[in-house]
């Protein structure tokens, strides 16, 4: 089972990388990349793929929990987005 930890925790990569003197269209732009990239990784697992197991911080874990994770911090973070923009919550119902 291969540990998935990275040298640097997630929450710690925008650190040094000059996020906060980009434009919020170079910002849009950024993200816009990023998801693009997962969706294409994502769209090219097969079924049997989401079974796979690995580890993270000592825990055992699959594609499809680390999936299912990703998908509802990216929901969270689009609530906090929104109540910090002053907008109405979707009626999908992310949560912050």
């Amino acid at each position: 089972m291969p540990n998935l930890d990275t040298p640097v925790p997630p929450w710690k990569l925008q650190e040094g990388q000059g996020y906060d003197a980009l434009s919020g269209a170079e910002l849009l732009e950024r993200l816009r990349q990023a998801r693009e990239e997962t969706v294409a990784l994502v769209r090219g697992l097969e079924q049997e793929d989401w079974a796979r197991t690995g580890t993270i911080r000592g825990t055992a874990t699959t594609l499809l929990d680390l999936g299912t994770w990703l998908a509802n911090h990216d929901r969270g973070h689009l609530a906090q987005t929104r109540q910090l923009a002053g907008l109405p919550q979707s009626e999908g119902g992310e949560r912050g």
